[in-house]
C-alpha cells in the first residue's frame, strides 16, 4: 500500500496564497488521517543535504523546477501522496493508497502531476528525479513524465478511464483534472459543472514555472533534433 502520507511543497518563503490555503484545508477534510509533511528550503536540507540542481533553482528563483526535483525524490524515498499546493480535494483519497503507484491525466494521453502517488522506490520517481536533473529546467515535469511513460509503453487505454500497466495506474482527467483551460482544441473545460461524481479532486491551474525566450528556443532545437 501506499503510505497515507501527503507531500507538498513551498518554496521561497513566500506567504501561501488564499486559494492555496484553502486548498490546503480541504486536504483535512478528505484525507484527516494522514500526515502531511511540508518540504521548504529548511526541511529538504535538513533531510537530504544540499543537492547542486536544487540549489542552482533555487538561487536563480526557479522553484517550480526545484520542486519538480524535490517531489520526485521525496516520493521515491518515503511513498506517499504529493499534491499541488492549488489541489483541492472533494473526497476521500484513502482508495488510492490501495496502488502500487498512481498518476492522472490532465488531457488525453497527457499526464500530469499535481497528483501522484507511490509505495517507497518505486522505480518510475527514481528515473523522473534523474530525468528532471538532466533536463535542468529546459522541459516540465508532465513532458519529462510522458517521455519515460511512452519509451515503457505505458499508456491509459483509450476505452478505459482507469489502466494500470506495470504498476503505473493512470486515471483519466475526470479524476483530478475535471476542468482544464489548457485543454486540447474542443476539449477545454473551464466550469465547475463538469466536475463528476468520480473527481477525487479538483486542480486550480495556479501555475508557478514559466520559460525564458532562450529556454523556449533551446527546448525546441532539442526536440528537433530528437527527430532526427
Amino acid at each position: 500500500m501506499i503510505p497515507k502520507v501527503i507531500h507538498y511543497i513551498w518554496l521561497g518563503g513566500n506567504q501561501l496564497p488564499k486559494t492555496y490555503s484553502d486548498c490546503i484545508k480541504s486536504w483535512e477534510d478528505y484525507a484527516g488521517d494522514f500526515e502531511v509533511k511540508i518540504w521548504d528550503e529548511k526541511n529538504y536540507r535538513a533531510h537530504f543535504g544540499t543537492d547542486d540542481f536544487v540549489e542552482s533553482m533555487l538561487n536563480k528563483r526557479k522553484f517550480a523546477f526545484a520542486a519538480d526535483y524535490i517531489r520526485c525524490q521525496v516520493l521515491f524515498e518515503f511513498g506517499g501522496v504529493y499534491l499541488d499546493t492549488d489541489m483541492e480535494l472533494v473526497r476521500s483519497i484513502e482508495k488510492l493508497c490501495l496502488h502500487v503507484a498512481f498518476l492522472g491525466e490532465e488531457d488525453i494521453n497527457k499526464p500530469s502531476c499535481g497528483i501522484l502517488g507511490c509505495q517507497p522506490k518505486f522505480w518510475l520517481f527514481g528515473e523522473l528525479m534523474q530525468a528532471v536533473k538532466n533536463a535542468n529546467g529546459l522541459f516540465t515535469i508532465p513532458e519529462l513524465l510522458k517521455n519515460i511513460l511512452d519509451e515503457r509503453q505505458i499508456a491509459r487505454k483509450d476505452s478505459e478511464d482507469i489502466t494500470t500497466i506495470q504498476d503505473v495506474t493512470i486515471y483519466s482527467e475526470k479524476f483530478f483534472y475535471p476542468y482544464n483551460p489548457y485543454g486540447s482544441a474542443g476539449r477545454v473545460q473551464l466550469l465547475y459543472r463538469y466536475v463528476s461524481k468520480d473527481c477525487y479532486a479538483i486542480h486550480h491551474w495556479g501555475k508557478s514555472w514559466s520559460l525564458s525566450f532562450t529556454q523556449r528556443l533551446k527546448r525546441k532545437l532539442l526536440k528537433i533534433m530528437r527527430r532526427k
